[in-house]
């Protein structure tokens, strides 16, 4: 019984951060969005770093 309550808290949990998530980018929000801190920036916005190293 006491695992079957952990197993749905647990899926509670996960069910609402999934939901937050997608709310916030309906809402044009994101939890990734400073990207001049980001170490993964490069990765992020390849399209940006092409059309800057195309335009000299």
């Amino acid at each position: 019984m006491g695992t079957f309550l952990v197993i749905v808290l647990l899926a509670g949990i996960v069910g609402l951060v999934i939901w937050r998530m997608y709310k916030e980018k309906k809402q044009g929000r994101s939890s990734c969005g400073k990207c001049s801190g980001c170490a993964n920036a490069a990765l992020c916005h390849t399209h940006l770093s092409k059309k800057s190293s195309t335009s000299k």
